[in-house]
């Protein structure tokens, strides 16, 4: 297992040993709700950040760099502002994600652990080791509820940093499909899933 949060670098490694095939895996979330989160940490860390409501971070004019994280990282343009990205990047992205990922979804992350454990026949040696999965899963972490919740996506609140984060929310709707054709693919092929 090779973690990343760089996959298309990642990939290289197996330029120089063409009998390995990499799949990669990924566990989404909305990227407004991304977006939202992201911003509450930077409060903690920035005083920029400290000082601005979550209102005028979303209307901002600012492109930030955590905007449209999804698409720039797939495409390998981390960093750069949304005006770098185009049509194709999110293509593109979409297509890496159809062909090389198997897709996991962060609001159904039950399924989605059981999905890469079975697809990439993960075990428990241990108790232990299940136990700590297990806990991981029903997230139990130290900064749990630190979170900004779910925001209404009738509010301006919401409408402003999906338009903020266009290429994601529309590469999100993707996985979300293919999250359900994979499902349904490893289960004709004997993957059994819940």
């Amino acid at each position: 297992v090779v973690s990343s949060n760089i996959p298309i670098s990642a990939l290289k490694l197996f330029e120089f040993a063409p009998q390995f095939r990499g799949k990669m895996f990924v566990m989404l979330r909305d990227p407004v709700e991304r977006a939202a989160s992201q911003f509450l940490e930077l409060q903690k860390h920035n005083k920029h950040f400290a000082r601005m409501s979550i209102d005028s971070y979303a209307s901002s004019r600012k492109d930030q760099a955590d905007f449209n994280y999804m698409t720039k990282t797939l495409v390998d343009k981390p960093g750069l502002t949304t005006g770098s990205l185009s049509e194709d990047d999110l293509n593109t992205a979409k297509e890496i994600l159809r062909r090389k990922a198997v897709v996991g979804l962060l609001r159904d992350k039950g399924d989605t652990v059981l999905r890469f454990e079975r697809y990439f026949g993960w075990t428990y040696d241990t108790a232990d080791d299940k136990t700590c999965s297990e806990k991981l899963l029903h997230w139990e972490w130290k900064n749990k509820g630190e979170d900004s919740g779910p925001i209404a996506q009738d509010s301006k609140i919401y409408q402003d940093l999906a338009a903020r984060n266009a290429f994601d929310v529309e590469l999100y709707a993707y996985a979300v499909k293919l999250f359900q054709e994979q499902g349904a693919v490893l289960r004709n092929e004997g993957v059994e899933m819940n």
